[in-house]
């Protein structure tokens, strides 16, 4: 079902923080980041963020009102394995409907609707815990698109986090803090804290069978190929173009990295 005007009356005019889950959150940023956090009026976790371990919520935050996801289950021929996803994806698991906040907003940042499989299967859980699903309109996705392609041309489908901060900034928020997304650009951090995902980040089992470095389809200069599902190069200059532009406000690390994008 759409979910645009629910949104609409949730995000408009309130302070927004959007949280991903990068690595460096927890090994650069200070013990009271997750605490800041937690002061914004709506907070939204990415995509198989379901859970953050105790020890990181100084970090990350402990509160969460929204889960902005793909919800993709489908496994392309980029994989050997088609069930992969109902084996390593939070989004897939029914473990993961059982931990989270009641009343949490399963946002489905696509006008698609993947979840639908996902609620077949785990319908009893997700329906005791009064969780409530809702997909973007065709109409309100392009316009997140337009405004995306307004500050750089990219001709593919934009990753979750990428949707989700369109999503957000067409909604006119009073503020939009943003932490833990990289677009992929090379640092010393994994693209995942330990415990984001079922299976970790270096566990090659879960990798594609071709052009994937752990993080994403790219050349190993870093540059985009073929294969690319994302334009994380376009992403980054949208990012660094939003925070020069003091559109959104992001972490120090963030500042810096995206301050040195070219």
């Amino acid at each position: 079902m759409s979910i645009d005007n629910q949104l609409d009356k949730l995000i408009a005019g309130k302070r927004v923080a959007i949280i991903g889950p990068a690595e460096y959150v927890c090994k650069e940023l200070d013990d009271t980041h997750g605490a800041y956090i937690d002061q914004y009026d709506v907070i939204i976790r990415l995509n198989e963020f379901f859970y953050c371990p105790e020890e990181l919520q100084k970090f990350y935050g402990s509160k969460y009102h929204i889960i902005s996801s793909s919800f993709w289950h489908r496994i392309n021929q980029d994989y050997k394995d088609p069930n992969l996803a109902w084996k390593v994806a939070r989004y897939c698991d029914e473990d993961s409907y059982k931990q989270l906040n009641e009343k949490t907003i399963l946002l489905e940042c696509y006008a698609r609707n993947e979840f639908n499989e996902i609620y077949t299967r785990f319908k009893n859980t997700i329906d005791s815990k009064n969780l409530y699903y809702g997909n973007i309109s065709s109409q309100k996705y392009t316009q997140v698109v337009n405004l995306l392609r307004n500050i750089h041309p990219i001709t593919k489908t934009p990753t979750t986090g990428f949707a989700t901060i369109g999503l957000i900034l067409s909604l006119k928020p009073q503020k939009l803090y943003i932490t833990g997304i990289t677009a992929y650009q090379e640092n010393p951090y994994k693209t995942h804290f330990d415990g984001y995902g079922k299976v970790p980040d270096e566990d090659e089992s879960a990798w594609p069978t071709n052009g994937f470095n752990g993080k994403t389809f790219n050349d190993k200069d870093g540059k985009e190929n073929d294969k690319t599902h994302h334009n994380f190069m376009g992403e980054a200059y949208i990012m660094k173009h939003l925070i020069e532009n003091k559109h959104i406000k992001v972490d120090k690390y963030m500042k810096k990295l995206f301050k040195n994008f070219k």
